[in-house]
């Protein structure tokens, strides 16, 4: 909190005018600076935001290809195909499945999942293994 009444959110984005010392969170706002320090509701809901993240997306992704795939399904196997519309539809199945894996690697960048490169074992095998040819 400075010294006018106002509290800084998210790193000095935006300010607004505090009516009181306690929080919504029922801490006194001496510490939402956003550090994640001192128990600080920003901190709390950055942990849930990462949790929530690691856990539905994931989740979202399979839903969303399994449900894409029998969609493709219904509209190109079923007698829906002598619709004109299915054609759009079964499309859009795909569109939105191709759009889920690259959902999918994004969330395997954001859990620090690296696909195609090498390990971090990996890596400090190779140096190891430079530095003894060399010697």
């Amino acid at each position: 909190m400075t010294t006018d009444g106002t509290t800084t959110l998210l790193h000095g984005s935006s300010s607004w005018t505090n009516a009181s010392s306690t929080s919504y969170c029922g801490s006194t706002n001496d510490d939402d600076d956003g550090d994640g320090g001192g128990g600080s509701c920003y901190a709390s809901f950055a942990r849930f935001v990462h949790m929530m993240d690691l856990i539905a997306v994931p989740i979202i992704i399979v839903v969303g290809v399994v449900g894409n795939v029998v969609s493709f399904l219904v509209f190109t196997c079923t007698y829906l195909r002598r619709v004109s519309s299915s054609v759009y539809l079964a499309a859009l199945a795909v569109v939105d499945t191709a759009y889920l894996c690259v959902l999918f690697f994004s969330w395997l960048v954001d859990v620090d999942i690296q696909v195609g490169r090498p390990t971090r074992v990996e890596t400090l095998w190779l140096e190891t293994e430079t530095t003894e040819a060399l010697t």
